[in-house]
């Protein structure tokens, strides 16, 4: 086919969004298509690696149609785009404040729709972590980077001023380690490598980095944690005073502020453990994931139970009180007959969970429908409560931020309830506003997302990979 005649079927095409890709890529108004067409044709000639990188954020579709032009076809062929998947994509949503959303905005906005994360070309993300003022993700290479605020050494860029990162920057490690995922706190980051050790970084107040100082002292590089003879971990998750990880064989450790009974060693006084100290679990029952709150702690066994421990309040551990109790040890969640767990998320206020047949739980503060029971009222739910998903939609993933909640069903489509402000919920709007159950988030078609993370004020979820077929 002629070049003006292929040209012209791009123009007739109605279904692309790379007109809007341009826009937003070079922060200007394209005039027409047809010059749009002309210019990405000439830049796709002298500057290879920038059309590149425009590629990689065209949906399947989009690539389909734009590549029936000769000089795209090339920049594809030679980027090895046909064989490599890069069409995974990272979007954020929410408070934009210190760089948070990783889009090069380090001032005080908000946004309300998904937004791509600019990443290196070729590059494909396994998992991201929200926190309060920081974001981290971790490539399926082993490499982790953080975004956002760089306070106390958040960032682990060995800097603990008060400074601010827009966009992804790479964790400085060991040559040789490799991670294989991240957790960010409030005050501080935590990460796991494939070797099965474990780093810290942030404010280590408390003992909540695990180097055996409880004093108020910050840590700008990750540190490793000591664990005991040749323990390996396996996971890691952070909350606002302390920190919990899973080993390899089972187990479960938690330090930091074990007030109100969040480190589950049977004290619910104000302490602090600066080590890790294993969680006492009944019996031979073996961990198979943790996760922290602010001032509480839920684990899931590998036979399908969830435990919870320290602060009752408002019913966030799932024990049938309301009260402001306090739990030291583990205790278990009562869960209807025959109903086995998959994973659990803990918020500041509220729990959720998924079980293995693909239903989702909350409890705890429903304060703005944060628990998707359709209340938006300051209600308290001391027990698992049926979260209602429509039609048949199974649930494979659930996060819990402040005040909202995300899930990602099974067939990769994203739901979200809560509080709205800032743009957290993404659902096009930054006012304050209530949703109390869960509402589908639009994304481009085709889009898929594999997983999800709920921060205090943003949202960050990851999408699956498209493999591109010419």
């Amino acid at each position: 086919m002629e070049p003006n005649l292929k040209k012209q079927r791009v123009l007739n095409e109605k279904t692309h969004n790379f007109k809007d890709i341009l826009e937003r890529f070079f922060d200007n108004r394209v005039a027409s298509l047809a010059d749009c067409l002309s210019w990405i044709e000439i830049l796709a000639t002298v500057n290879k690696q920038v059309m590149a990188r425009i590629l990689s954020h065209l949906n399947q579709e989009s690539l389909n149609i734009i590549c029936q032009l000769e000089p795209i076809h090339n920049v594809c062929k030679e980027f090895r785009i046909k064989e490599r998947p890069l069409m995974q994509k990272v979007f954020t949503f929410g408070s934009g404040l210190y760089g948070r959303l990783g889009d090069g905005r380090i001032d005080n906005h908000d946004v309300g729709t998904h937004q791509l994360i600019e990443m290196p070309v070729g590059m494909k993300v396994a998992s991201i972590s929200c926190g309060f003022s920081h974001t981290a993700l971790v490539t399926t290479d082993g490499h982790a980077y953080a975004f956002g605020r760089g306070l106390i050494g958040l960032l682990g860029d060995g800097r603990m001023d008060d400074h601010r990162v827009g966009t992804p920057q790479l964790i400085e490690l060991p040559v040789e380690v490799k991670v294989a995922s991240i957790s960010c706190g409030s005050e501080h980051t935590a990460l796991v490598t494939t070797d099965g050790h474990a780093y810290a970084f942030g404010r280590g107040r408390d003992g909540k980095l695990g180097d055996g100082r409880i004093d108020n002292h910050d840590v700008g590089t990750p540190q490793m944690i000591q664990m005991p003879g040749e323990v390996k971990v396996a996971s890691i998750s952070c909350g606002m005073y302390h920190t919990a990880l899973v080993t390899t064989d089972g187990h479960a450790y938690a330090f930091g502020s074990g007030l109100y009974g969040r480190l589950g060693d049977g004290r619910i006084d104000d302490h602090d453990v600066g080590t890790s100290q294993m969680i006492q679990m009944p019996g031979e029952v073996k961990v198979a994931s943790i996760s922290c709150g602010a001032d509480h702690t839920t684990l899931v066994t590998t036979d399908g139970y969830a435990y919870a421990f320290g602060s009752g309040l408002y019913g966030r551990l799932g024990d049938g009180r309301i009260d402001n109790h306090k739990v030291g040890t583990p205790q278990l969640i009562e869960m209807p007959v025959g109903v086995k767990v998959a994973s659990i998320s803990c918020g500041i206020l509220h729990t959720a969970l998924v079980t293995t047949d693909g239903h989702a739980y909350a409890f705890g503060f429903g304060r703005s429908g944060s628990l998707g029971d359709g209340c938006i009222d300051n209600h308290k739910v001391g027990t698992p409560q049926l979260i209602q998903m429509p039609g048949e939609v199974k649930v494979a993933s659930i996060s819990c931020g402040m005040y909202h909640t995300a899930l990602v069903s099974t067939d990769g489509h994203v739901y979200v309830f809560g509080f709205e402000r800032d743009g957290r919920l993404g659902d096009g709007r930054i006012d304050n506003h209530q949703v109390g159950t869960p509402q589908l988030i639009e994304l481009p078609v085709g889009v898929k997302v594999a997983s999800i993370s709920c921060g205090t004020l943003h949202t960050a979820l990851v999408t699956t990979v498209d493999h591109i077929h010419f």
